[in-house]
């Protein structure tokens, strides 16, 4: 049998190397961590509250980001309050990603490990001991995870089932609205049926959820729906179509439908989703809601996926998009191509003009470039001059 051989632990500064030799070696062996395929994006990263991030690594699988903070010989509060700030001013940045906050350092006290294990329980923290091990005269330096994100047991009582006795109690408006729906779409579809959890009530077409409510305050209830991947290049046309189909005052909401579409466009959104167009359902009818999750995506697009999660036409390319793609939005959304290019115009403009309201070091530069540059909306404004 090999013998095993036994070290001891060295503290890094004892061997002549500092917090940025640390660093470096995170930086170019970030798989080393335990955390996955990481690739590294940052070193010293500037925050716009002062201070430099550490490192900052991206899983390039699902876009999740990891805010790193290393330090030297023992973490102490100053470490874990800084690792906080700097994962939470890049989860402002990103907010659409999933963020972790890593604290790497040689060793953890005992009393401040316990509170990083209580603050993990609303902040997804990892802790990393890095310890370098001298073995004969050679120096092995290891990351040993002692703390990953808290995942919240499940709950071991038996799960409440829902009825639509359930739903008659806790929100019997939701519950009417639901129905109207339903008989509303059966007109068009078969194979439904009205599923009832605890969270929402569901109408399903072919076993799958097409339709999803939950109750707002009465009597007010709020509808969003699910588009399958294969029927993203048709989405704005069935957007569409429910929206001429169920709304109350279908003229009114379309109008809303083509505002939220060329706004995205203009400011570089392409997370604009089919998820991030829900619907209030009252005693009146179904309705718009305000729209959310609007932000410039296009500023980031060395980190972030610019590919339009809906189509103009049948292109994808944010930054391509040529006058024929906005022929065929046109075409799909059931409006002249006039009509459209002017409201685009007009559009393009009130941006802007609110731009140029604001004073200059609070406007970011790459926004004026885009809207300056011959790219989607200037491309169009052109056409209609």
């Amino acid at each position: 049998m090999e013998e095993i051989k036994i070290g001891d632990k060295v503290f890094i500064r004892n061997i002549g190397k500092d917090e940025y030799w640390l660093q470096d070696v995170i930086y170019n062996n970030p798989d080393k961590l335990g955390l996955g395929d990481l690739v590294p994006l940052h070193k010293e990263r500037k925050q716009i509250s002062g201070g430099r991030l550490d490192i900052l690594l991206k899983d390039p699988n699902d876009d999740s980001m990891y805010e790193v903070e290393v330090m030297l010989g023992e973490t102490d509060p100053s470490h874990i309050i800084r690792a906080i700030e700097y994962w939470d001013n890049e989860k402002r940045k990103y907010p659409q990603r999933q963020h972790y906050c890593v604290l790497i350092a040689e060793s953890f006290d005992r009393r401040y490990f316990n509170v990083i294990q209580i603050l993990n329980q609303n902040i997804p923290m990892i802790a990393i001991q890095a310890d370098l091990i001298q073995v004969e005269g050679e120096l092995i330096l290891h990351f040993s995870k002692i703390l990953d994100v808290y995942v919240e047991p499940e709950d071991e009582a038996q799960e409440l089932v829902a009825s639509e006795n359930t739903w008659q109690d806790k929100a019997k408006w939701t519950l009417k609205a639901a129905k109207i729906l339903f008989s509303i779409i059966s007109k068009k579809s078969k194979n439904l049926n009205l599923n009832f959890t605890q969270s929402y009530i569901s109408i399903m077409i072919n076993g799958r959820n097409a339709y999803l409510l939950d109750k707002r305050t009465e009597p007010n209830s709020i509808l969003w729906f699910n588009v399958k991947d294969e029927e993203r290049q048709q989405a704005i046309s069935k957007l569409l179509k429910a929206i001429e189909k169920y709304t109350k005052n279908p003229l009114k909401e379309k109008d809303k439908f083509i505002n939220w579409i060329l706004f995205n466009l203009i400011i570089g959104n392409s997370d604009a989703h089919g998820k991030n167009i829900s619907f209030y359902v009252d005693k009146d009818g179904i309705s718009i809601t305000p729209f959310y999750d609007i932000l410039n995506t296009s500023l980031y697009k060395e980190h972030f996926n610019t590919k339009l999660a809906l189509s103009i036409g049948d292109n994808y390319d944010l930054e391509n998009i040529t006058y024929e793609d906005l022929v065929d939005l046109a075409y799909d959304l059931k409006v002249k191509e006039s009509f459209l290019m002017k409201r685009l115009k007009s559009l393009i403009q009130k941006v802007k003009t609110e731009l140029n309201k604001l004073p200059d070091e609070n406007i970011d530069k790459k926004l004026i470039d885009k809207l300056n540059k011959l790219n989607t909306c200037v491309w169009a404004e052109y056409a209609v001059l």
